[in-house]
C-alpha cells in the first residue's frame, strides 16, 4: 500500500506532466480545510518538489493565521480560492460531514 506522501507527489507528478505546465514548473496548489488533516496535506505539499502550496481556506481564523504564518493567501471563503486563476489544483481536507456543502450549488 502506497504512503499518502507518494500519492501526493505522484499525482502532482502526472499533472506536471500536462500540457498547460512546463518541465520545471512546480503545481500551484489551494488547500480547502487547514484543520489538522489540511496542515498535514500542507506538510506534505510544501516538502513536494512537484507542488506549490499557495493558498488556504478556512472558516476559522486560527487556521488561517496559521497559513499566513507559512507564507501562503488565506481565504474565509472558499470560493475565493477556487476563483484564483493561478492556482492549477485544489485538494480538500474538510471533514466528510462538510465535503458535501462544498459542492453545493452557489
Amino acid at each position: 500500500m502506497e504512503s499518502r506522501r507518494n500519492f501526493i507527489g505522484q499525482v502532482a507528478t502526472g499533472v506536471a506532466s500536462g500540457t498547460f505546465l512546463s518541465a520545471g514548473e512546480r503545481v500551484r496548489t489551494g488547500l480547502i480545510g487547514f484543520g489538522d488533516r489540511g496542515g498535514e496535506l500542507a506538510h506534505h505539499l510544501r516538502a513536494s518538489t512537484h507542488a506549490e502550496l499557495v493558498a488556504v481556506s478556512d472558516i476559522y481564523t486560527r487556521h488561517r493565521e496559521r497559513a499566513q504564518s507559512l507564507g501562503v493567501a488565506a481565504h474565509a471563503d472558499y470560493r475565493r480560492l477556487l476563483d484564483d486563476r493561478s492556482i492549477d489544483a485544489v485538494m480538500i481536507a474538510t471533514p466528510q460531514h462538510l465535503t458535501p456543502n462544498i459542492f453545493a450549488p452557489l
